[in-house]
Protein backbone atom coordinates (compact mmCIF):
# COMPACT_ATOMS: atom_id res chain seq x y z
CA UNK A 1 0.00 0.00 0.00
CA UNK A 2 1.02 3.61 -0.63
CA UNK A 3 0.39 6.48 2.17
CA UNK A 4 -0.25 9.37 1.73
CA UNK A 5 2.19 11.23 3.42
CA UNK A 6 -0.64 14.39 3.41
CA UNK A 7 -3.98 12.47 4.65
CA UNK A 8 -2.47 9.22 5.77
CA UNK A 9 -4.88 7.41 3.19
CA UNK A 10 -3.78 3.87 2.25
CA UNK A 11 -3.60 3.78 -1.50
CA UNK A 12 -2.93 0.84 -3.65
CA UNK A 13 0.30 -0.07 -4.45
CA UNK A 14 -0.30 1.55 -8.29
CA UNK A 15 -1.57 4.81 -7.66
CA UNK A 16 0.37 7.88 -7.79
CA UNK A 17 -2.29 10.46 -6.50
CA UNK A 18 -4.03 10.03 -3.53
CA UNK A 19 -7.56 9.09 -3.99
CA UNK A 20 -8.99 11.74 -1.12
CA UNK A 21 -6.73 14.19 -1.43
CA UNK A 22 -5.58 14.25 -4.52
CA UNK A 23 -1.64 15.53 -3.55
CA UNK A 24 1.19 12.83 -5.72
CA UNK A 25 2.60 9.49 -3.86
CA UNK A 26 5.89 9.22 -3.40
CA UNK A 27 7.08 6.50 -5.72
CA UNK A 28 9.18 3.62 -4.70
CA UNK A 29 12.46 3.36 -6.67
CA UNK A 30 14.56 0.28 -6.78
CA UNK A 31 17.89 1.12 -5.22
CA UNK A 32 20.98 1.49 -7.59
CA UNK A 33 22.58 -1.48 -7.55
CA UNK A 34 26.62 -1.64 -7.23
CA UNK A 35 28.52 -2.83 -9.85
CA UNK A 36 30.11 -5.75 -9.55
CA UNK A 37 33.81 -6.03 -8.67
CA UNK A 38 35.51 -6.84 -11.87
CA UNK A 39 36.70 -10.56 -12.69
CA UNK A 40 40.11 -11.47 -12.54
CA UNK A 41 40.44 -11.53 -16.10
CA UNK A 42 39.03 -7.96 -16.41
CA UNK A 43 41.88 -7.00 -14.36
CA UNK A 44 44.64 -9.10 -16.12
CA UNK A 45 43.54 -7.38 -19.50
CA UNK A 46 43.30 -3.75 -17.83
CA UNK A 47 47.17 -4.67 -16.60
CA UNK A 48 47.71 -5.93 -19.88
CA UNK A 49 45.68 -2.78 -21.74
CA UNK A 50 48.03 -0.59 -19.40
CA UNK A 51 51.42 -2.02 -20.35
CA UNK A 52 51.30 -2.03 -23.73
CA UNK A 53 50.42 1.77 -23.36
CA UNK A 54 53.59 2.26 -21.25
CA UNK A 55 55.43 0.26 -23.94
CA UNK A 56 54.13 2.29 -26.56
CA UNK A 57 55.17 5.64 -24.97
CA UNK A 58 58.57 4.35 -23.97
CA UNK A 59 59.16 3.78 -27.20
CA UNK A 60 58.31 6.62 -28.73
CA UNK A 61 60.22 8.93 -26.16
CA UNK A 62 62.98 6.38 -27.20
CA UNK A 63 62.94 6.62 -30.84
CA UNK A 64 62.44 10.64 -30.59
CA UNK A 65 65.62 10.47 -28.46
CA UNK A 66 67.54 8.36 -30.94
CA UNK A 67 66.73 10.60 -34.11
CA UNK A 68 67.69 13.71 -32.30
CA UNK A 69 70.91 11.92 -31.43
CA UNK A 70 71.49 10.53 -35.17
CA UNK A 71 70.30 13.87 -36.22
CA UNK A 72 73.47 15.65 -34.20
CA UNK A 73 75.50 12.84 -35.15
CA UNK A 74 75.34 13.16 -38.78
CA UNK A 75 75.61 17.37 -38.10
CA UNK A 76 79.34 16.50 -36.53
CA UNK A 77 80.02 14.28 -38.89
CA UNK A 78 79.39 16.96 -41.85
CA UNK A 79 80.97 20.09 -40.23
CA UNK A 80 84.10 18.04 -38.83
CA UNK A 81 84.41 16.45 -42.59
CA UNK A 82 83.38 19.31 -44.46
CA UNK A 83 84.74 22.37 -42.17
CA UNK A 84 83.61 25.51 -43.50
CA UNK A 85 82.71 24.01 -46.96
CA UNK A 86 79.53 22.38 -45.05
CA UNK A 87 77.60 25.55 -45.29
CA UNK A 88 79.27 26.82 -49.12
CA UNK A 89 77.73 22.84 -50.30
CA UNK A 90 74.15 23.59 -48.66
CA UNK A 91 73.93 27.19 -49.78
CA UNK A 92 75.08 26.19 -53.41
CA UNK A 93 72.24 23.45 -53.06
CA UNK A 94 69.86 26.10 -52.18
CA UNK A 95 70.83 28.31 -55.37
CA UNK A 96 70.04 25.33 -57.25
CA UNK A 97 66.49 25.27 -56.19
CA UNK A 98 66.09 28.78 -56.44
CA UNK A 99 67.09 28.87 -59.75
CA UNK A 100 64.93 26.23 -60.51
CA UNK A 101 62.26 27.55 -58.80
CA UNK A 102 62.63 30.51 -61.16
CA UNK A 103 62.10 27.83 -64.39
CA UNK A 104 58.89 26.37 -62.80
CA UNK A 105 57.02 30.27 -62.37
CA UNK A 106 57.85 30.77 -65.50
CA UNK A 107 56.37 27.54 -66.57
CA UNK A 108 53.49 27.87 -64.90
CA UNK A 109 53.09 31.63 -66.22
CA UNK A 110 53.25 29.78 -69.96
CA UNK A 111 49.98 27.71 -69.38
CA UNK A 112 48.23 29.44 -66.69
CA UNK A 113 45.14 31.20 -67.37
CA UNK A 114 46.28 34.16 -66.01
CA UNK A 115 49.88 34.67 -66.61
CA UNK A 116 50.50 38.05 -66.04
CA UNK A 117 51.24 37.66 -61.86
CA UNK A 118 53.71 34.79 -62.91
CA UNK A 119 55.46 36.29 -65.55
CA UNK A 120 55.87 39.51 -62.97
CA UNK A 121 56.76 37.14 -60.24
CA UNK A 122 59.56 35.32 -62.18
CA UNK A 123 60.90 38.46 -63.65
CA UNK A 124 61.07 39.58 -59.80
CA UNK A 125 62.65 36.79 -59.10
CA UNK A 126 65.48 36.78 -62.03
CA UNK A 127 65.81 40.67 -61.04
CA UNK A 128 66.69 40.31 -57.31
CA UNK A 129 68.35 36.99 -57.41
CA UNK A 130 71.54 38.94 -55.52
CA UNK A 131 69.06 39.31 -52.73
CA UNK A 132 67.92 35.44 -52.61
CA UNK A 133 71.19 34.15 -52.89
CA UNK A 134 72.66 36.37 -50.09
CA UNK A 135 69.44 34.95 -47.84
CA UNK A 136 70.57 31.68 -48.72
CA UNK A 137 74.06 31.87 -47.82
CA UNK A 138 73.64 34.04 -45.10
CA UNK A 139 70.84 31.20 -43.41
CA UNK A 140 73.56 28.46 -44.24
CA UNK A 141 76.38 30.50 -42.65
CA UNK A 142 73.99 31.53 -39.35
CA UNK A 143 73.39 27.83 -38.87
CA UNK A 144 76.52 26.87 -39.43
CA UNK A 145 78.33 29.37 -36.60
CA UNK A 146 75.51 29.21 -34.52
CA UNK A 147 76.05 25.10 -34.24
CA UNK A 148 79.68 25.40 -34.55
CA UNK A 149 80.56 28.83 -32.36
CA UNK A 150 76.91 28.68 -30.30
CA UNK A 151 78.48 30.94 -27.25
CA UNK A 152 79.91 33.46 -28.87
CA UNK A 153 77.77 33.64 -31.73
CA UNK A 154 74.47 33.79 -29.80
CA UNK A 155 74.82 37.52 -28.78
CA UNK A 156 75.15 37.99 -33.28
CA UNK A 157 72.57 36.27 -33.85
CA UNK A 158 69.20 38.32 -32.97
CA UNK A 159 70.64 40.87 -35.45
CA UNK A 160 71.40 38.76 -38.21
CA UNK A 161 68.14 36.80 -37.53
CA UNK A 162 66.24 40.81 -37.84
CA UNK A 163 67.75 41.83 -40.62
CA UNK A 164 67.24 38.23 -42.47
CA UNK A 165 63.26 38.85 -41.10
CA UNK A 166 63.16 42.13 -42.61
CA UNK A 167 64.41 40.95 -45.93
CA UNK A 168 61.60 38.62 -46.03
CA UNK A 169 59.48 40.78 -45.12
CA UNK A 170 60.04 42.85 -47.82
CA UNK A 171 60.25 39.99 -50.54
CA UNK A 172 56.86 39.26 -49.22
CA UNK A 173 55.55 42.72 -48.94
CA UNK A 174 56.71 42.83 -53.55
CA UNK A 175 54.98 39.54 -53.84
CA UNK A 176 52.03 40.49 -52.55
CA UNK A 177 52.31 44.09 -54.50
CA UNK A 178 52.44 42.21 -57.55
CA UNK A 179 49.81 40.10 -56.82
CA UNK A 180 47.28 43.72 -56.70
CA UNK A 181 48.43 44.70 -60.10
CA UNK A 182 47.14 41.85 -61.41
CA UNK A 183 44.23 40.85 -59.46
CA UNK A 184 40.95 42.55 -58.22
CA UNK A 185 42.12 42.79 -54.59
CA UNK A 186 43.03 46.56 -53.75
CA UNK A 187 43.70 45.43 -50.48
CA UNK A 188 46.64 43.19 -51.05
CA UNK A 189 48.50 46.52 -52.00
CA UNK A 190 47.43 48.03 -48.62
CA UNK A 191 48.89 45.35 -47.13
CA UNK A 192 52.02 45.20 -49.01
CA UNK A 193 52.15 49.25 -48.13
CA UNK A 194 51.64 48.62 -44.44
CA UNK A 195 54.27 45.90 -44.39
CA UNK A 196 57.10 48.31 -46.04
CA UNK A 197 55.91 51.10 -43.51
CA UNK A 198 57.00 48.12 -40.39
CA UNK A 199 60.52 46.83 -41.37
CA UNK A 200 61.86 48.83 -38.99
CA UNK A 201 59.38 47.84 -36.48
CA UNK A 202 60.01 44.19 -37.58
CA UNK A 203 63.46 44.16 -36.94
CA UNK A 204 63.74 45.66 -33.91
CA UNK A 205 61.39 43.25 -32.34
CA UNK A 206 62.75 40.41 -33.93
CA UNK A 207 66.16 41.61 -32.14
CA UNK A 208 64.47 42.38 -28.90
CA UNK A 209 63.26 39.02 -28.57
CA UNK A 210 65.95 37.31 -29.89
CA UNK A 211 68.27 38.98 -26.91
CA UNK A 212 65.03 37.54 -24.82
CA UNK A 213 65.30 34.43 -25.67
CA UNK A 214 69.36 34.39 -24.79
CA UNK A 215 68.70 36.15 -21.49
CA UNK A 216 66.28 33.20 -20.52
CA UNK A 217 68.51 31.01 -21.58
CA UNK A 218 71.81 32.46 -19.58
CA UNK A 219 69.12 32.68 -16.35
CA UNK A 220 67.69 29.29 -16.65
CA UNK A 221 68.30 26.75 -13.77
CA UNK A 222 69.02 23.83 -16.69
CA UNK A 223 72.01 26.08 -17.83
CA UNK A 224 73.45 26.18 -14.52
CA UNK A 225 73.72 22.55 -14.01
CA UNK A 226 75.42 22.64 -17.58
CA UNK A 227 78.07 24.36 -16.31
CA UNK A 228 77.69 22.33 -13.28
CA UNK A 229 78.65 19.48 -14.85
CA UNK A 230 81.06 20.59 -16.76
Amino acid sequence: MSVCAKCGLDNTPDSKFCRRCGDPLAVDQDPVQPLPPPSEFGRKMEDIDKRIGDDFREAGEQLGRDMDRRGKELRFWWDRKLGIFAPVIGALFGVILFISAIFVVGMIGAVSDHPAFWNDLADFMEQYYWLFFALIFCGAFQGYFHFKYHSPFKWINPIVSGVGFVAWSWILAQVLHIAAINSDHPRLDDLSDFIEDMLLVIFFLVVIVGYMIVFFGLVSPANWDKERRA
